[in-house]
């Protein structure tokens, strides 16, 4: 299949997104290597952010593949 710029960017987005994702529940939740804010006894709101905006990722990056297939198919008639 052909890549459209939205479709690459997308890709890339929704792979950003993963990693913080995953690397925000291992990391900061499960074992509490390190938090996204040090300073605080209370990490839980900056590390439950940092998931939400690794979510926020995903989506958008799922949206822009999504709309990179239209880009990338052919036209009618076209080969």
């Amino acid at each position: 299949m052909p890549w459209s710029g939205r479709s690459f960017s997308g890709a890339l987005i929704l792979g950003w997104g993963l990693f913080n994702v995953i690397e925000g529940i291992i990391d900061h939740e499960v074992l509490g290597l390190h938090h996204v804010y040090e300073y605080t006894d209370n990490h839980l709101p900056a590390d439950l952010g940092f998931l939400a905006f690794g979510a926020l990722q995903l989506a958008l990056g799922w949206a822009l593949i999504r709309a990179g297939r239209v880009d990338a198919e052919p036209a009618a008639g076209r080969r």
